[in-house]
């Protein structure tokens, strides 16, 4: 006997529950009214949580928001968000959120970095402090400013204007 080498393509995991979606919208329309069983991941949507805290979907193939279980934790700003569902035993009426689908934002932006207290930001050769009452500290070996309020400003030579 010759053994065959078969050579293992990988998808991403879009992809393959994409093609389990589609594998799943056939087998539904052969079920002819009976109870659905699923036993693939779907995905669905967290669209509320319960007065207790459990987490609340929606997926294609219930018409009504469903309670479900997690895996993960979840919090009020992960509402809205696609979510990896799977279900107890195969039942659609028990869906169990695996985790997240992290949407990558097409226009990134500036990040931002908030704390009341304060930041401060160091390099080699320079750094910026800034405290919670609105002063700001810059050292460095050469720095542009603008200021709303006083400017101060010490170097060994200032240019202003």
């Amino acid at each position: 006997m010759s053994k065959q080498s078969k050579s293992v393509k990988t998808e991403p995991i879009v992809e393959l529950i994409a093609d389990n979606q589609c594998a799943l919208e056939s087998s539904l329309k052969a079920n002819d009214g009976r109870a659905v069983h699923i036993e693939m991941p779907i995905l669905g949507t967290l669209v509320d949580f319960t007065k207790s805290g459990h987490p609340v979907v929606e997926h294609n193939y219930s018409d009504k928001k469903v309670q479900c279980l997690s895996t993960i934790k979840l919090e009020i700003n992960d509402l809205k968000k696609k979510a990896l569902l799977v279900f107890a035993e195969g039942d659609i009426e028990n869906p169990i959120i695996t985790g997240l689908i992290e949407e990558v934002p097409l226009n990134v932006g500036p990040k931002v970095i908030s704390n009341d207290d304060g930041l401060i930001l160091k390099t080699l050769n320079a750094s910026l402090e800034m405290d919670g009452l609105g002063n700001v500290l810059l050292e460095g070996r050469t720095i542009n400013t603008q200021a709303y309020a006083t400017n101060r400003i010490k170097g060994g030579s200032v240019k202003i204007n």
